[in-house]
């Protein structure tokens, strides 16, 4: 349906290719071909997905020490002083982390010096922020939309980036 409503906003020539690849809108063939692009998509959305978890796993000795120190302190006063839950608490904590730590480095490498002499593309910035979006998501273990369920389904209960980023 989301595609559907892309292809008014192509230009004629677009519209050509977009026809030419995924059939003439409202068939059978149609569907099918956009049902198997998305699996396409989801599917390498979760790879990199799970690439950048594994990725910030392995390299959670890098993380500051200070900002560590000061996320765990927040949890422990938090836990002691609040009537909130400790989910409600980790999520805090890791919204903290997400927000303002990881997910820009991922939306903006070269602003935090990961990376400085490699050109980034729009559609590779595009596909960073969805990964970023991802990780939110699964960190904050936000009401998912029915519509990319399938997406969320696939990743385990110990890929859940929360179990990660909290315990740091």
């Amino acid at each position: 349906m989301i595609l559907t409503k892309i292809i008014f906003f192509c230009k004629k020539k677009q519209q050509h290719i977009f026809i030419f690849r995924f059939g003439q809108p409202g068939t059978r063939d149609y569907l099918d071909k956009i049902q198997k692009y998305r699996n396409v998509i989801l599917t390498k959305l979760y790879t990199f997905t799970s690439t950048f978890i594994e990725s910030l796993r392995n390299a959670l000795s890098f993380f500051p020490t200070s900002l560590s120190f000061l996320i765990s302190q927040m949890f422990i006063i938090l836990s002691q002083s609040s009537e909130l839950s400790s989910r409600d608490i980790r999520c805090l904590c890791c919204d903290i982390i997400m927000t303002l730590f990881i997910g820009p480095a991922i939306c903006e490498p070269e602003k935090h010096g990961i990376i400085a002499d490699i050109p980034i593309s729009t559609i590779a910035r595009h596909n960073l922020n969805q990964i970023a979006i991802i990780l939110q998501t699964l960190a904050m273990s936000n009401d998912i939309e029915s519509k990319t369920k399938d997406l969320y389904n696939k990743f385990k209960e110990s890929e859940s980036f929360i179990s990660v980023s909290v315990y740091i």
